[in-house]
């Protein structure tokens, strides 16, 4: 589902954060079916998802879903845009999705089957992501946020959000149905990774070192 939809071909048709962020909730309630089948979009590209993690080249694991997909699953991307390197909080944003539908439907044997090598390993991607502090603390460092404005940025905080959100529902997961996981090192992450936030002003910049520049939209009101 393009943020196009189908009445255009905005986007080149292609499949965006959008499908599973803002389209899916809709479409999950008024027709589970097809919500079913956006996942199983996602679960039948999981190669193309571990290959993308892998052409990195930093030792990147499990499934890391592209910014921008078709038919094939792999990167569609211009390669002009940074948002195909960067923009990596889709993955986040699919576990979302899966959670959702699980809530709604309790389709325990699709969760324990392809629903969990679904978010298991976006989960191991994500371990494998974040960068380890001297303080124990963990970052998320060169990502763009949905804010497409910020470019190479450390510790957006919708993007650790996201990923501390997608772990735990992986953990409640591999919890309810005995399955094997590194659990206490997803805990360990989730309750570590750094959600910047400035206490004097009391609220969440977007991301480590913002100054209040223009945004293209306002990433802390997702949270």
């Amino acid at each position: 589902t393009s943020p196009g939809s189908l009445s255009s071909n905005a986007y080149n048709g292609h499949v965006f954060w959008d499908a599973e962020t803002w389209m899916y909730p809709a479409v999950l309630l008024f027709n589970p079916d097809l919500a079913y089948s956006m996942l199983q979009y996602r679960v039948e590209h999981l190669v193309g998802a571990r290959a993308k993690a892998a052409s990195y080249k930093k030792g990147y694991r499990g499934a890391m879903f592209p910014w921008e997909s078709a038919y094939t699953g792999i990167e569609t991307c211009p390669t002009s845009a940074p948002t195909g390197q960067l923009e990596q909080h889709i993955s986040s944003d699919i576990v979302l999705a899966a959670q959702q539908y699980y809530i709604l439907t309790k389709d325990d044997s699709w969760m324990k089957s392809s629903g969990w090598d679904l978010i298991s390993q976006i989960c191991e991607f994500w371990i494998s992501r974040v960068t380890r502090n001297t303080d124990n603390s963990y970052s998320i460092n060169g990502v763009i946020p949905p804010d497409e404005y910020a470019v190479n940025v450390d510790d957006s905080v919708y993007t650790n959000f996201a990923t501390a959100r997608s772990l735990n529902v992986c953990i409640d997961v591999a919890k309810r149905f005995g399955l094997d996981a590194p659990v206490s090192e997803w805990s360990d992450i989730a309750q570590n990774l750094r959600i910047p936030f400035d206490e004097a002003r009391g609220v969440h910049p977007e991301f480590v070192g913002f100054k209040g520049q223009t945004i293209k939209q306002a990433d802390v009101i997702l949270l």
